[in-house]
């Protein structure tokens, strides 16, 4: 089994790329509707949170993610605090999918990961690509998906590798600076070299 990891900075473009893949065929996970999950129902991650966090970061009992990034995205020591809880068990569960369906024997599986690298999760992936785009159409699309401002944006792109860095590390580069079928075309050349037909 074919397993493809997928990165990028804030309003890279990720999901698109991602779900294009899916749409040739490779089954899909994606690490933020995990964090998402982990942060809804595990009562375990809550109280490491509220722990780190204090009840401050709660709405209705829940931990409010609006809240968390106010905290977070300030201050680089509280963020690492924040992944310390989360991504250990972001990469338990992306494991547990992954063996999944290889016991299934899937032929590929394309991963949604944002902090690829940040993370450490390199050996998860046999091929990893990352996801470029401008500046300018990053903080367009996170203020426009996110409904947050451009200096939020801006803050949360500083938390992150630089997209250069992470353009070096992967293994190949999807331009996702034209259109969406220009995205869509290197997305498909890709899958073909990646995955040729039996």
């Amino acid at each position: 089994m074919l397993t493809i990891g997928v990165t990028g900075n804030l309003g890279s473009g990720k999901t698109s790329v991602t779900k294009s893949f899916g749409a040739l065929g490779a089954k899909m996970i994606f690490s933020d509707d995990i964090v998402h999950d982990l942060l809804k129902e595990s009562t375990a991650v809550k109280r490491d949170i509220v722990q780190r966090f204090t009840e401050s970061v709660l709405t209705k009992g829940m931990v409010d993610r609006q809240k968390l990034a106010k905290i977070v995205f300030n201050e680089r020591s509280q963020l690492q605090q924040l992944e310390n809880i989360l991504h250990p068990r972001v990469i338990q569960t992306i494991r547990r999918q992954l063996t999944r369906y290889q016991r299934r024997k899937i032929k590929a599986v394309v991963v949604d990961v944002p902090l690829l690298f940040e993370a450490k999760m390199e050996s998860l992936f046999d091929v990893i690509v990352a996801v470029s785009s401008t500046k300018e159409e990053q903080i367009q699309r996170a203020t426009r998906r996110l409904k947050i401002s451009k200096r939020e944006a801006l803050q949360r792109l500083k938390c992150q590798l630089p997209a250069k860095e992470k353009n070096l590390l992967a293994d190949f580069i999807i331009d996702n600076g034209g259109t969406r079928s220009q995205t869509k075309k290197q997305v498909a050349a890709l899958w073909r070299e990646l995955v040729p037909k039996n």
